[in-house]
């Protein structure tokens, strides 16, 4: 009696065991799949940047600074996304002078993908900015600035972009302030 009873009380225990180990097996499966099929996307993005030369007797900022930041955040993460989120164009001692063009070269240079307007981009006029999204290198993106006599997106920018890594697919789109109408001179269209 004494052996039976002690392989029907160890019964339960197997079970839990083996139930374990089935589990075990499968989560690790998983989880190497899962290992496996991760995309690493890096998304660096700015915003309000009206200069290209560093700051404070040069010890912040800077697009040298900004550029070499990308160039190794690159190497770690091949899929990386270099965003600007608006204002750039004005307002600075330089932008009086250039209207902007030298932080287009500036982005050109340094390999922005994808930017967005802000109120400062429209401070010389519709046609300023037009000339300056003209010698871009990278898209612009604006879903809700609308060209009244085209009912296309200002400048025909784009409304959006989906871009794909690996199979993963990720949606980028820039929106303006509404204030922007009153706060810069976007033009009456």
């Amino acid at each position: 009696m004494r052996s039976y009873r002690a392989v029907r009380e160890r019964k339960p225990l197997a079970f839990v065991l083996v139930i374990a180990t089935i589990l075990s097996s499968v989560l690790t499966g998983s989880a190497q799949r899962a290992a496996e099929c991760t995309t690493r996307i890096t998304l660096l993005q700015v915003n309000d940047v009206y200069q290209f030369a560093p700051v404070d007797r040069g010890t912040r900022g800077g697009l040298a600074r900004v550029m070499t930041l990308k160039k190794e955040i690159q190497k770690e993460s091949p899929h990386t996304l270099f965003l600007f989120a608006g204002d750039t164009i004005s307002p600075s001692v330089e932008s009086i002078t250039y209207k902007g063009a030298q932080m287009i070269e500036s982005w050109n240079t340094v390999g922005l993908d994808y930017a967005t307007f802000g109120n400062h981009e429209f401070d010389f006029g519709p046609d300023v900015l037009r000339e300056r999204i003209k010698e871009s290198r990278f898209a612009w993106i604006a879903a809700n600035v609308i060209d009244k006599k085209t009912g296309k997106t200002f400048a025909e920018a784009e409304s959006f972009v989906i871009r794909e890594f690996d199979g993963v697919k990720i949606g980028i789109f820039g929106l303006v302030l509404p204030e922007t109408k009153t706060t810069s001179r976007p033009g009456p269209d």
